[in-house]
């Protein structure tokens, strides 16, 4: 995680909240609109560490074959394989 960025975050909520102008922080620290606004509203949302990046990783791992249907792939396979080398 990159501090310098989730420095960056705390610091335009915490002159958001003593009052100063949107525009004026993002403008200020070179951020987007989007980007303040997303890290505003994760920061209104009421999470304890709202300044940090979320997991991009999938939610859900990989659903690996069961053994079974694995061996009918390669069964497939193997006799696919067989079949057009004969012709």
């Amino acid at each position: 995680m990159d501090k310098r960025e989730e420095r960056l975050r705390l610091e335009a909520i915490k002159r958001y909240l003593g009052g100063e102008e949107p525009s004026s922080i993002y403008r200020d620290i070179e951020r987007s609109k989007s980007w303040f606004f997303k890290w505003l509203n994760r920061y209104q949302y009421g999470d304890h560490h709202w300044y940090k990046e979320l997991s991009r990783a999938p939610k859900l791992p990989q659903r690996a074959l069961d053994p079974h249907m694995e061996q009918l792939i390669i069964q497939i396979r193997k006799n696919s394989k067989i079949q057009s080398m004969l012709r």
